[in-house]
């Protein structure tokens, strides 16, 4: 049974929001921003923002990303003796090599536009296919990426712990009672993306944004962007697992 369509009454009609409206009241009043970019589609902010913050974290968290990458190959026994000193030369060699850091953060910023954009095709294919809805590609980038915001704060906050500790394992979620886990086993890389309190709020603001640009009830909102999620969980702890060793 497909959405009531929605009653416009002339005279309210909601206004899009300026850049710094939307700025602030994704923290204080989501529903706002998400009836803004309903009215009118507005994503490049959000994703420059993103960006920006994944060029200067992967640029920072560089050498700490290589110990991390390092200690997988040192693990993997499927990998031939030869190979894997040759690759750890190789690794070691471009410690400090402030070129490649930045080709590492490069690419790190392009997945995850690439993320974002596998993440807004799996909200379209949930809510307009299979749930029936009506929304614009426009729209449902604008939610993504406004929703991305909570993203970029925990990057933020994260980033000094990940130069203090030395360690790209800086956890804000419940796999923190995991504390002899590796990064890469299944159980510490699905609390991790599933109770990281920046992720939550994340599906928080997308469910909310969800429901408003397709008029959708909260629940058919929550499972257009949970199945998602939770596929792309499974997929990345399964690949953590399978290469981290």
């Amino acid at each position: 049974m497909s959405e009531s369509p929605e009653i416009v009454v002339p005279g309210t009609e909601t206004k899009p929001l300026g850049i710094g409206s939307m700025i602030v009241k994704i923290f204080s009043e989501p529903s706002a921003v998400f009836e803004s970019v309903k009215v009118k589609t507005s994503w490049v902010m959000p994703v420059l923002l993103l960006v920006l913050i994944m060029l200067v974290s992967g640029i920072v968290s560089f050498p700490y990303q290589l110990d991390m990458q390092k200690q997988a190959i040192e693990r993997n026994d499927k990998m031939p003796q030869e190979q894997r000193e040759a690759a750890l030369q190789q690794m070691e060699a471009g410690r400090g090599n402030i070129v490649y850091a930045i080709i590492g953060a490069v690419v790190q910023a392009a997945g995850g536009i690439v993320f974002l954009l596998i993440m807004v095709g799996l909200y379209m294919l949930m809510g307009s296919v299979i749930l029936g809805g009506a929304a614009r590609f426009g729209q449902v980038l604008s939610v993504a990426a406004w929703s991305a915001i909570p993203s970029i704060i925990g990057t933020i906050v994260k980033l000094p712990l990940i130069v203090s500790k030395q360690s790209m394992d800086v956890r804000t979620s419940l796999a923190l009672l995991v504390p002899n886990g590796k990064l890469t086993d299944p159980l510490v890389g699905i609390l991790n993306s599933l109770t990281d309190v920046f992720i939550v709020w994340t599906i928080i603001l997308a469910v909310i944004g969800i429901s408003i640009v397709y008029n959708f009830s909260k629940g058919k909102s929550a499972a257009v962007v949970l199945v998602p999620t939770a596929i792309l969980t499974a997929i990345g702890v399964g690949l953590a697992s399978l290469f981290g060793g």
